[in-house]
């Protein structure tokens, strides 16, 4: 009996802890997180260092005359010896830097592989140099019985402007998220070759030494192979960091030839009798380039990159409440609690969360500028129809000003265009804050960097001063911006631009003094350099948005545009345009900045800064100096879909380094220090959001303002005003 009632007691207290366990809220089992998969199509960005060196750069030169070495019969036998054609090799040398582009790939398993990927991948970097190695020659002849003498020097470097491979990839999977591979391939690049040529005349008659200088580069695209090895990481289930070697050569035996011409006056070199403008031609030949690559990447994987097996295909956090119970261990009675806990969560992710509160109902995002997305039916916990991915899902419309661009980002797969044409005149020449007349322009001395920079281009006169004073610029820029989600939280955008600038001066007479001899204009138009940027979201709620850009500036735009050109003589020629005139910079440059933007009830506004940092000098010997510029603007909903903008900018650039000596005149253009300085401006506009029934709204925006203030590096052209507008569209 008492083993009975032991046993009734027992089964009792074991009937009680059963009933009370079912009481008791279920644990749920920590998360498993999914496998990486490594198949599909990626796509990323890297950054690293380059290290590279050349062959022998081959050359071959032949000169040609002026004055009466050119015009005299008589003189034509004692310039005989002088004048053939010289051939020579120069050093090479080498270029070590920094490289950044883009990559794209895929990456392809199979059962019958095992742990191995097999994939092919295609990537460009522009490269910028940090030093540059070259090579030099000298020889001298003497041209006349007199003893005048003319030594000819030469020097060459060699240096790598881009690269791009197309390789095949085969890896081991050592760990689910570490791939080792071993890369080879395909081989492009871009082999700069650039010979600085100069002409020394010693005058026996007892003239000052003189000096002509001159340059020839050229851009030679040379192909090869590559091979190297690399690890890569997925860090998260759709993101990969990589580390890269890579070895390169670049086959060379290519040959260019470059011409260069001086209009020099007849006594430039030696006085009466003339002398040569020498090496107005050359013949270069491109040796093999080869060198190496370490680099970092990282990749974004676009195919579902997390494997089924055994992980419900991302079903136990989903709204399906079957696969949800397995995964939760719970039972057919438990899992509609454990169920629900999650289904706000997988269902519409932290957005869900946030309830559906509207502000700013005249500017709503199914109306946003440049085609944000409106999405309906992500029901928050409040029940609400608005969701919280950004503006592309149905957030209120922030108003951004018609002259800044990148403010807004799109959601995943969606696209967006703009076509942003703006229009200034520039006027006045600013030294410092101050303006000054044209005259007074006149009175500055003159600082030569050129080949025609010669003591005696005007009767050996010492004190030339600057001839030509710029009355204005007009300036049109019709930029075309195309913008995609890769992601809700990152896009890629690319932007270009085509230019058309138009200068009005008075030329003066003479070397120096203030007589004017007459007006002169200048005009060049073309496609600019082209912008590739990554936009990144790092912050975003009901209220506040804050992204990051970072992109790479290729060099599409030309540097070598010519102009017809009144000279203070009175002579017209035809020359390299002017720094300011030229449509681009000829280097790669380096993009980087950041958004932030804010909207409450009928208010917008906004903080923008954008930087830009040249990599490398351009082949024409220069770069344009760091850039900055930050604006802030406020904005207010006057109506439905219309909006008042208001902004203050201010920018900040540095003047160019090193010179262009094709570039040249007693013009304040042709000078690298008169260029850079500070700009705070204040303009005004308007947007509107043009809605149709079945389409995405129009973002149409104007915005028109003027300098407060200036300090230039002057003399200088200021700015007068400007107007920007702006046409946004989306789908």
């Amino acid at each position: 009996m008492r083993s009975l009632i032991l046993l009734s007691a027992g089964a009792s207290a074991f009937a009680f802890g059963t009933a009370l366990a079912a009481d008791l809220p279920l644990r749920e089992s920590a998360p498993i997180l999914p496998l990486p998969k490594w198949e599909g199509y990626y796509a990323g960005l890297d950054a690293g260092c380059v290290a590279a060196s050349a062959g022998p750069i081959g050359f071959a030169t032949a000169p040609a005359v002026t004055g009466k070495y050119l015009t005299d019969p008589a003189m034509w036998p004692m310039r005989a010896p002088f004048w053939a054609t010289q051939n020579g090799e120069l050093a090479g040398g080498g270029v070590a830097g920094f490289l950044g582009g883009i990559q794209i790939g895929y990456n392809y398993r199979s059962e019958y592989l095992g742990p191995l990927v097999a994939g092919v991948e295609v990537d460009f970097q522009g490269v910028g140099a940090g030093n540059r190695n070259s090579g030099g020659a000298t020889f001298a002849r003497d041209i006349l019985v007199n003893g005048d003498a003319l030594s000819n020097s030469a020097s060459g470097a060699s240096s790598l402007q881009y690269l791009g491979t197309l390789r095949g990839r085969l890896g081991y999977l050592v760990d689910r998220a570490l791939l080792v591979y071993a890369t080879g391939g395909f081989a492009f690049g871009g082999v700069e070759h650039k010979i600085a040529l100069s002409s020394l005349y010693a005058n026996a008659a007892g003239l000052p030494i003189q000096n002509a200088i001159g340059s020839l580069a050229t851009l030679t695209p040379q192909t090869g192979w590559t091979a190297g090895a690399g690890v890569e990481w997925m860090f998260m289930p759709d993101w990969s960091l990589k580390a890269e070697y890579l070895y390169f050569s670049l086959d060379g035996g290519k040959v260019r030839t470059a011409s260069q011409a001086y209009p020099l006056a007849a006594n430039a070199f030696g006085g009466a009798n003339g002398a040569p403008a020498d090496w107005t031609s050359s013949v270069v030949s491109s040796p093999r380039m080869s060198g190496s690559i370490a680099r970092i990447g990282i990749n974004y994987h676009f195919a579902s990159n997390v494997a089924a097996a055994g992980h419900g295909g991302g079903a136990s956090h989903g709204q399906e409440g079957g696969g949800g119970a397995e995964s939760h261990g719970g039972d057919g009675d438990g899992m509609p609690k454990g169920g629900a806990r999650h289904a706000g969560a997988g269902r519409h992710g932290a957005g869900g969360m946030h309830g559906s509160k509207s502000k700013g109902a005249s500017h709503v995002a199914d109306a946003a500028a440049g085609g944000h997305k409106g999405a309906a039916g992500h029901e928050g916990a409040g029940g609400g129809k608005e969701g919280h991915d950004g503006e592309h899902k149905g957030k209120v419309h922030t108003v951004v000003p018609a002259g800044v661009y990148g403010a807004h980002m799109v959601g995943a797969g969606e696209t967006r265009f703009a076509y942003t044409p703006s229009y200034g005149v520039m006027r006045g020449n600013y030294v410092g804050s101050s303006t000054i007349a044209p005259y007074q322009v006149t009175q500055i001395p003159w600082i030569p960097n050129s080949v025609f920079a010669l003591p005696n281009f005007f009767a050996a006169n010492p004190t030339r001063t600057l001839r030509n004073a710029p009355d204005n610029m007009k300036m049109q820029m019709h930029m075309f911006h195309g913008m995609f989600g890769i992601t809700d939280w990152f896009n890629v955008m690319v932007m270009g631009s085509l230019s058309d600038k138009n200068m009005s001066m008075t030329v003066f007479r003479g070397p120096n003094g203030s007589t004017p001899l007459g007006p002169t204009n200048s005009a060049t138009q073309g496609w600019g350099d082209t912008m590739l940027q990554g936009l990144v979201r790092l912050y975003e709620d009901d209220i506040h948005h804050l992204h990051v850009n970072l992109g790479l500036s290729l060099p599409t735009g030309s540097i070598s545009e010519e102009i017809i050109h009144m000279h203070p003589s009175g002579v017209f020629f035809q020359k390299r345009a002017y720094y300011g005139l030229q449509l681009g910079t000829g280097t790669y440059d380096g993009l980087f900045g950041f958004t932030y933007r804010g909207k409450l009830d009928a208010w917008s506004w906004g903080v923008i800064y954008r930087g830009r940092a040249a990599l490398g000098e351009n082949q024409s010997g220069y770069l344009r100096g760091l850039s900055n510029e930050i604006s802030a603007w406020g904005a207010y909903d006057v109506a439905s879909g219309l909006a008042a903008t208001g902004r203050v900018a201010a920018t900040i650039w540095d003047r160019i380094h090193g010179h262009d000596v094709l570039i040249w005149g007693a013009q304040q253009g042709t000078v690298p220090d008169y260029q850079g300085g500070e700009r705070v401006k204040l303009l005004g506009g308007f947007e509107y959001l043009l809605k149709s029934e079945g389409m995405k709204p129009v973002r149409i925006a104007v915005e028109a303002g003027a300098p407060v203030y200036q300090r230039l590096n002057g003399p200088q052209l200021g700015q007068s005003w400007e107007l920007n507008t702006a046409l946004n569209f989306g789908f």
